[in-house]
């Protein structure tokens, strides 16, 4: 969840500021016996999957040491399988309409999907339109 929120926002940071990243180091010359500062330069799509794998192998760390102990205490102890069984999917659809919440999100989401998707059409297309008249 948080990936998908601060991934744009990063992106856009890094391919804004960060168009050639350099990296200054020094290395030691053995023909010539003698240090040479040198220049590595990176494109912002490197820096980019540079950044992405840093943070997968922090996940996969994190992971490596998580303790399933701590949801013990959000698993529900008193669920009916006998009447989850015997539900259809007619009565699920109905508990799901019913639910005010399903509608308050709904809601949610057309308000913010409808005019991104304005906005990305005027982009993509007010360039044409300018273009034709």
């Amino acid at each position: 969840m948080l990936g998908a929120i601060f991934s744009g926002p990063i992106i856009d940071w890094i391919r804004h500021d960060y168009k050639y990243t350099t990296w200054h180091y020094t290395h030691h010359n053995d023909e010539l016996d003698r240090d040479e500062d040198r220049i590595q330069e990176f494109s912002a799509w490197r820096t980019i999957c540079f950044v992405g794998f840093l943070l997968n192998i922090i996940m996969i760390i994190l992971l490596c040491f998580y303790n399933r102990q701590k949801e013990v205490r959000f698993l529900e102890t008193d669920v009916d399988w006998d009447e989850i069984d015997k539900l259809t999917i007619c009565q699920i659809f109905s508990d799901l309409f019913g639910d005010y919440k399903f509608w308050r999100f709904m809601l949610f989401s057309f308000v913010i999907v409808g005019p991104k998707l304005v906005f990305a059409l005027l982009f993509f297309m007010l360039p044409r339109i300018i273009m034709q008249d």
